[in-house]
């Protein structure tokens, strides 16, 4: 249990520094940093604050939902794995902003 919750906390602190390394990326370099086409359009029309907003309320459902998962004792193990690839998908995330950011 120490384990599954300890993936959500990483999972949701990855979360928040994908947002503020991208608040930095666009801050620095303009919208044209964000390079997924999606959430570019989204944050020309409703803003950046919305989007980070929409992003870190997806995360927050992502985690409620492995966590129902996770409260049934026949998937625990499932849930466990999909928080872990989760994390390191964006762990992905900041990994590569902090490349392009910083060493770049």
């Amino acid at each position: 249990m120490k384990i599954f919750h300890g993936l959500i906390i990483t999972f949701l602190i990855l979360e928040a520094a994908d947002i503020v390394l991208t608040e930095i990326g666009i801050s620095l370099y303009g919208l044209s940093y964000e390079k997924n086409a999606i959430m570019q359009s989204l944050m020309k029309e409703c803003g950046r604050a919305f989007v980070y907003l929409l992003k870190l309320s997806g995360a927050v459902f992502i985690v409620w939902g492995v966590a129902a998962i996770h409260g049934k004792q026949r998937y625990e193990k499932l849930a466990r794995y999909l928080l872990l690839i989760l994390c390191l998908i964006a762990l992905y995330g900041v990994l590569s902003s902090i490349y392009v950011l910083f060493l770049l």
